[in-house]
């Protein structure tokens, strides 16, 4: 179980540099390794951040936090994905 001061440091980190963020509810997941075929239960949880613009310093910065993140979390991999919103 991950402590919830690290969910909160990561809250605090992402509110300043984007300044908003909404957070997933933690919900149980399930995945298996495809190097050794074990099977490991986890609680994912995670963010969504809107950001005016994907520009390089802002790619450099996401793909640093990236690399803090699975060692603050002690994870494998970090999931991070972008897409384009238009709001209406």
């Amino acid at each position: 179980m991950v402590e919830e001061s690290k969910f909160l440091v990561t809250k605090d980190e992402i509110v300043d540099r984007f300044k908003a963020i909404s957070a997933l509810t933690p919900t149980p997941g399930t995945w298996i390794d495809e190097n050794d075929g074990t099977r490991h239960e986890d609680i994912i949880a995670g963010f969504f951040v809107d950001v005016d613009s994907l520009d390089e310093p802002t790619l450099d910065w996401i793909t640093k936090y990236k690399a803090t993140l699975a060692e603050r979390f002690k994870q494998k991999v970090i999931y991070i994905s972008t897409q384009e919103v238009n709001i209406l």
